[in-house]
């Protein structure tokens, strides 16, 4: 067995790595989806990426644009070679050579009814209520600036990126 499988293995068993975790379900994703491709899937046997690969994808595509994107995905399909003499709508076989991640492409990013991310002004509640749950922790390090005994009020410095998607504990 490869040595990396092998300690993918260990840290799952260990629960080093859950199977919940993002970097499981990109794996899982890229290794289901090879496997897709090269089994000859048809229209009616579509493989799905998991959604939240896709939000992930969106979030990279919003901040980093759509060249961010590329950069991870590489051509993948993109402007294959065709042979016209063989009238097909098969699917090609997965080839490493022109993929650096098998990541999904943004038609099928696209094909979801709903947008990962909203312009309108305010604050996303669950990135508050994880904020909050994170300087809330005794164990995460992050130190009041003022606390009052009596109202049993702390205060913490934070700032704020310019796109907003990140709090950070303040200097």
């Amino acid at each position: 067995m490869d040595p990396v499988c092998a300690k993918l293995q260990d840290f799952l068993q260990c629960g080093y790595l859950s199977r919940e975790h993002i970097f499981y379900k990109l794996i899982k994703n890229a290794v289901d989806f090879v496997t897709a491709v090269n089994n000859d899937f048809s229209k009616e046997n579509q493989f799905e990426w998991d959604s939240e690969i896709l939000e992930f994808l969106d979030s990279i595509e919003h901040y980093g644009h759509e060249a961010t994107v590329n950069l991870l995905r590489a051509p993948g399909f993109y402007k294959r070679a065709v042979d016209n003499a063989v009238k097909t709508t098969a699917m090609p076989k997965f080839n490493c050579q022109s993929w650096n991640w098998p990541l999904p492409g943004r038609t099928t990013r696209q094909k979801r009814n709903k947008g990962r991310y909203t312009t309108r002004n305010g604050m996303y509640w669950p990135l508050i209520q994880n904020f909050l749950d994170i300087i809330s922790d005794e164990k995460s390090g992050i130190e009041h600036i003022f606390y009052c005994k009596e109202t049993k009020l702390k205060l913490f410095a934070i700032t704020s990126q310019e796109d907003g998607i990140a709090l950070k504990p303040g200097l």
